[in-house]
């Protein structure tokens, strides 16, 4: 499969009990559905020293139709895919296609960011996402 973000041609990688593609140019990861999730809870028990970022409780959503990146094909099938917000508001923008999602390396600390603020409330959306 090829990077949607920079061409480069993904490795497979496992990473404890998953298999995800990972990019060794731009480290961009490819998840299949219900990888991301895993990861992420993977990633928060290897590594304490993610600084939390600052909560900003009347942060503007980020509407995806107004940013300015350029569309991404899908690695598998060459299609278009949606960028997405990341639960809605999260302001975590990935690309998607069908239940597969797409994430640039330096959304990575974010992601854990807001894994780590959603277990802190309970019904917060992390349990509903994958």
């Amino acid at each position: 499969m090829i990077c949607p973000a920079c061409k480069a041609g993904l490795q497979e990688y496992k990473y404890h009990d998953l298999l995800v593609n990972v990019c060794p140019n731009c480290h961009g990861i490819w998840f299949d559905p219900d990888e991301m999730k895993p990861y992420i809870e993977f990633l928060l028990r290897e590594h304490n020293e993610i600084p939390y970022d600052k909560i900003a409780l009347h942060r503007k959503r980020i509407a995806v139709e107004s940013l300015a990146e350029p569309v991404r094909s899908c690695p598998r099938c060459n299609e278009p895919m949606e960028k997405i917000n990341y639960a809605y508001e999260s302001n975590i923008i990935l690309d998607k296609f069908g239940e597969t999602l797409v994430k640039d390396a330096e959304r990575t600390p974010q992601l854990m960011d807001f894994v780590l603020i959603a277990r802190w409330f309970p019904g917060s959306l992390w349990g509903y996402l994958r």
